[in-house]
């Protein structure tokens, strides 16, 4: 087994790479993480393999002292459940890094100010945004007509290659710096960019409507004949697909609490990402959820599907209880919606319940 290792950089790091860098980090920790558990799963085999008393070698090893088994048994079992303990704290930890990391690159997208003025050779155009999903094709082969335009959303142009086909690199390869356009009334995101090949795709929409965002992305290519957008002309381009909630959705509550009083905790966020069901083709869907002062349970409403439920962020000063860390789902349907947690349906239209403990009392440690 070998230690995870960072490469050696000979230039002097700049945000980007320092941010690369970070993510690096954290990923080789979860490798480390990965052989502390698998090596603490083979010594728990060991041990109850040498302590088994049907053996006849056991039987010999403990003939003066039987409840000596017994009693290793629990020892291993102590030292095992210290180290797990130990790797849920870092895991924590790398978790927050993460967040803190991911949330920094999307504020600074968010943020970043219009591009200058293009020269010449830079070519413009615009992508829409306001297609309802699903976006399923009709009889003749076309497509369902565009939903009404939806106005500032972030539109996210990242540049993946050259404006050949012989050009085209792997979409697993990191795109040169993204450039980020809001769309108007029209639905209109604009740019002005360079001859090349860039993977399109939304990173924001403005709250309080009635669509979510999928996951979807798109190529566009621009040569110096003009430009398309996943082979569709920009006049055809049926448009960066949002989920209208507002007919075949379901609305969910949510609640985060203080396991110990009851009482609702604001300000923890939540990612829901899932797949339609029925005759829908979209991809993926991402809703984002925060719970805000003073409420007791946030909705938010979701169309007919199935979805994980992850966190982005906790309420502060308090951790997600060990039991919570399991993976969590809903199960949205037109007869209702029903969380699962842990492997156990919580009830029909039953507010999913996620309890906290405050982080002091996970250093202290928490009596039994």
């Amino acid at each position: 087994m070998s230690m995870p290792t960072i490469a050696d950089y000979i230039f002097k790091l700049n945000r980007d790479q320092a941010l690369n860098s970070v993510i690096a980090s954290i990923a080789l920790s979860e490798a480390s993480l990965s052989h502390i558990l698998n090596a603490e799963g083979e010594k728990t085999q060991l041990a109850a393999a040498m302590t088994d008393t049907d053996d006849p070698a056991a039987a010999a090893r403990y003939a003066d002292d039987p409840a000596a088994a017994t009693r290793d048994l629990i020892l291993m079992n102590e030292s095992t459940k210290n180290v797990v303990s130990g790797a849920y704290r870092i895991e924590r930890s790398l978790s927050a890094k993460l967040s803190a990391a991911i949330g920094y690159i999307r504020r600074r997208a968010a943020v970043q100010p219009p591009p200058p003025e293009a020269p010449a050779e830079l070519h413009s155009g615009y992508v829409y945004v306001g297609i309802n999903e699903p976006l399923t094709a009709r009889a003749d082969g076309g497509l369902i007509p565009r939903g009404a335009p939806v106005a500032n959303a972030t539109v996210a142009f990242r540049c993946i290659g050259g404006p050949m086909e012989s050009d085209l690199p792997s979409w697993m390869i990191p795109g040169d710096a993204t450039v980020v356009s809001l769309s108007d009334q029209n639905g209109r995101a604009r740019f002005r960019l360079a001859e090349g090949l860039y993977d399109v795709y939304l990173l924001t929409i403005p709250e309080n409507t009635q669509y979510i965002m999928t996951a979807k992305h798109w190529a566009l290519r621009i040569t110096a004949d003009g430009y398309s957008i996943g082979g569709f002309t920009p006049d055809s381009f049926p448009g960066l697909p949002l989920v209208d909630t507002s007919v075949n959705a379901q609305t969910v509550s949510f609640a985060a609490v203080d396991s110990e009083t009851g009482e609702p905790l604001p300000g923890g966020c939540y990612m829901f990402e899932g797949l339609l069901d029925g005759e829908h083709t979209v991809d993926s869907v991402c809703a984002q959820l925060c719970v805000k002062p003073g409420a007791a349970e946030t909705s938010l409403r979701l169309p007919y599907g199935y979805y994980t439920i992850s966190e982005i962020s906790s309420p502060a000063g308090y951790t997600l209880e060990e039991a919570a860390t399991a993976h969590i789902y809903a199960d949205v349907q037109e007869s209702g919606y029903e969380f699962v947690k842990g492997g156990f349906y919580q009830g029909l239209n039953r507010p999913l319940e996620l309890n906290y403990i405050k982080s002091d009392a996970i250093s202290r440690g928490r009596p039994d």
